[in-house]
């Protein structure tokens, strides 16, 4: 993966891997897919789930525009599936979000590869300033375990925001709720110093667990 990006550059390489580099609005970019066989999630370059699929499609007229999904917005477990509804949607379980405070949403400069051979998303994003931040993230490939590793290279402190986000599969719910038929209680894990958010959902089967 090439790091040495310059503003402007938009091109893609599809071979073994896939490799996306640019600045523009992109109507052939799709984040990557990772995944397991049971949990599957898709991360931006910017190495989270807050890519909206409008941002490739603004400079395509509306009639040309490929139709989309929301699949980025969570990640999606096989087989946990409603019961209400002849498409037995698949249950939400999640949103991973981080930002530094004060920083642009977006970078203004990125590159973002799919390793097949190691099965692992790496991308790297670089701001006007010279700020830099480079992403490895990896699911497990038997246990349902999501790994992200950020790098960040700063001119000035600020402090680093992650947010969990349970929320439906097209974000329509109202900020606080929960995907629909789901209890969630949050407790702190004295191990971790993070959080332990046991979930009951009512769907084809009654579900259970806990998400760390």
């Amino acid at each position: 993966m090439e790091n040495n990006l310059l503003p402007g550059d938009s091109k893609t390489s599809i071979g073994t891997d896939a490799t996306y580099f640019g600045t523009e609005k992109r109507a052939d970019y799709a984040p990557p897919m990772l995944g397991n066989g049971e949990i599957a999630l898709q991360l931006d370059f910017m190495g989270q789930m807050d890519y909206d699929v409008a941002e490739a499609d603004a400079g395509i007229p509306q009639e040309a525009r490929p139709r989309r999904t929301h699949a980025t917005n969570n990640v999606w477990w096989a087989g946990r599936r409603y019961l209400y509804a002849f498409q037995r949607y698949l249950i939400p379980f999640g949103q991973l979000l981080a930002r530094v405070e004060g920083r642009e949403r977006r970078s203004q400069a990125w590159s973002q590869a799919l390793d097949t051979e190691s099965a692992k998303m790496t991308s790297v994003c670089i701001w006007e300033n010279g700020e830099r931040q480079e992403t490895e993230a990896f699911v497990h490939h038997d246990m349902n375990l999501v790994a992200i590793r950020r790098l960040f290279f700063q001119k000035t402190d600020g402090p680093v925001r992650y947010d969990y986000v349970l929320r439906d599969n097209k974000g329509r719910m109202p900020e606080g709720s929960l995907p629909p038929y789901m209890e969630a209680v949050p407790s702190r894990d004295a191990m971790t110093g993070g959080l332990r958010i046991r979930y009951k959902v009512i769907g084809q089967w009654d579900y259970e667990g806990v998400a760390l």
